[in-house]
C-alpha cells in the first residue's frame, strides 16, 4: 500500500505532465460499437499491435523521420554508429512490436470519428486524463503523444541521440523533457 505522501507525489507529477503536454482535463478514445460492448461487457481495455494500427505515424514514420535528421545533424564520423542503432531499433520492431491504445486531446473532431469510430457510426469514450495516466505510468506502461509535427528537430528525442551520437554519452538532463 502506498503511503498518502506518495500518492501526493504521484498525482503531482501526473499534474505537470498533463500541463506539460497540454492533455487537457479529458482524453478521447474514438471506436467502433463493437468495441465499446466488448469494453463494458469484459471491463477490460485491450490495447492494440501497433504493427497492425492503421496509421503509420504511430511508429516508422516517427522513426524515419528521427533516423533522417539526425544522420544529417551529427558528426559524419558518428554515421555508421547511427545507421547501426537505427538498424537495430527497426530489426527489434520486426519482432518485438509495441502496443498502444489510442487517445485524442480532440472532444469532436470529424477525422477521429471517420477513421477510428467506424465511419461516424461509432462512439466517443471520454476518460478523465488524470486517472488514466496514473493507470498507465505506473503500470510500467508509457503514455505520449504521438509526434505529428512537421519539424522532427522539435522532438526531446532527436535532441538526446543527436548528443549521444556525437558525445557518445547520455546526459540525464535529457530525459526531464518527458
Amino acid at each position: 500500500m502506498r503511503s498518502q505522501r506518495e500518492l501526493s507525489v504521484r498525482e503531482q507529477e501526473v499534474n505537470q505532465r498533463i500541463i506539460r503536454y497540454q492533455y487537457g482535463a479529458k482524453v478521447y478514445h474514438y471506436t467502433s460499437v463493437a468495441s465499446l460492448v466488448g469494453i463494458l461487457s469484459k471491463r477490460e481495455i485491450w490495447l492494440g499491435n501497433t504493427a497492425t494500427m492503421n496509421d503509420k505515424l504511430e511508429i516508422v514514420d516517427f522513426i524515419e523521420k528521427l533516423q533522417n535528421a539526425v544522420s544529417v545533424d551529427i558528426n559524419p564520423e558518428k554515421i555508421g554508429v547511427c545507421n547501426e542503432f537505427f538498424d537495430k531499433l527497426y530489426n527489434r520492431l520486426a519482432t518485438e512490436y509495441p502496443f498502444a491504445f489510442s487517445l485524442s486531446t480532440l472532444d469532436d473532431n470529424a477525422a477521429q470519428w471517420e477513421r477510428y469510430a467506424d465511419d461516424a457510426h461509432g462512439v466517443c469514450i471520454v476518460f478523465n486524463t488524470s486517472v488514466f495516466m496514473n493507470l498507465f505510468l505506473y503500470s510500467g506502461a508509457a503514455f505520449n503523444k504521438v509526434f505529428y509535427q512537421y519539424d522532427i528537430r522539435k522532438h526531446a528525442h532527436y535532441k538526446i541521440l543527436k548528443a549521444y551520437f556525437n558525445t557518445g554519452k547520455l546526459n540525464e538532463h535529457h530525459f526531464t523533457t518527458f
